[in-house]
């Protein structure tokens, strides 16, 4: 599909004034869903404790054996930060992009460096990990889906089922909606894409429907299910001691509303932006 530029999607009038409604609509509406003051379920006094912010380890004092100097010596975390720079400015230079792999290597590399000892850098991460295990343990899975759908015929069997039951008009309002249902399987934008993109792009291809058009619907799609999809929320429910049931009835509200306007919106979506 080649490069994309974001004046045909994010900053197009279509999608700047869609946006706009969506946050006008949203905002108004959870004003009118928060329940009274006496249905509102508060934090316990001990909940906001343990909420306080974590505290890291302190370095123990010598002697220490071998082992417990290596974790305890920041000889080890500047090493692995400077290869890592190293390493994203030589990419960054000589292949003139930045990806979002070396973004990830340089937060870790500063991540390390600010903890300054290996123990109290992996401690903290532990400590993150306790509230996103969910989302950590999910991503392999994801990536097994992709490459079974990229690397069989389920990618020609789609786009030729959509270009079956499509017409130009109605196409950016099917992948939306397609976008929608499976994120709730698969509820990772780039996963999704990867997943998606072989399939939607022939049958936009073959409709006539430019890629712009196609992938702005998508993205659009890929938040739909996000509000009924207890993943996004898998830390925030940790943090404050909720089940997502407490909080779906909301969502679901919230959920039809959005899903109403926006599959109106892309009725009206140029087709060639």
């Amino acid at each position: 599909m080649g490069v994309i530029s974001t004046s045909r999607t994010l900053f197009t009038p279509w999608n700047i004034s869609l946006a706009l409604i969506v946050v006008i609509v949203c905002t108004a509406l959870f004003c009118a869903l928060h329940p009274r003051p006496e249905k509102v379920k508060a934090v316990s006094p001990e909940r906001l404790e343990a909420l306080k912010r974590w505290l890291p380890p302190e370095k123990p004092a010598p002697p220490q054996p071998p082992a417990k100097r290596t974790e305890w010596h920041p000889f080890w975390t500047v090493l692995t930060a400077i290869l890592g720079y190293a390493w994203v400015g030589w990419w960054a230079v000589t292949r003139g992009t930045v990806t979002l792999e070396l973004v990830n290597l340089a937060f870790m590399c500063t991540g390390a460096l600010l903890h300054w000892y290996p123990r109290r850098f992996l401690e903290a991460v532990r400590e993150a990990a306790r509230a996103t295990w969910g989302i950590i343990l999910q991503f392999p899975f994801y990536g097994g889906i992709m490459g079974i759908i990229q690397y069989s015929a389920l990618a020609k069997v789609f786009a030729d089922w959509f270009v079956a039951i499509s017409t130009p008009r109605t196409y950016p309002v099917l992948a939306y909606w397609y976008s929608g249902i499976l994120n709730y399987f698969v509820p990772s934008g780039g996963s999704e894409w990867i997943i998606t993109a072989p399939y939607l792009l022939e049958a936009s291809r073959r409709l006539g429907v430019s890629y712009a058009t196609i992938t702005i619907t998508y993205a659009w799609g890929d938040m739909m299910t996000d509000i009924i999809q207890p993943f996004w929320a898998i830390p925030l429910m940790t943090i404050a001691a909720v089940e997502f049931r407490e909080v779906a009835g909301y969502a679901f509200v919230m959920f039809l509303f959005y899903m109403t306007l926006v599959s109106i919106a892309c009725l009206f979506i140029p087709l060639t932006l």
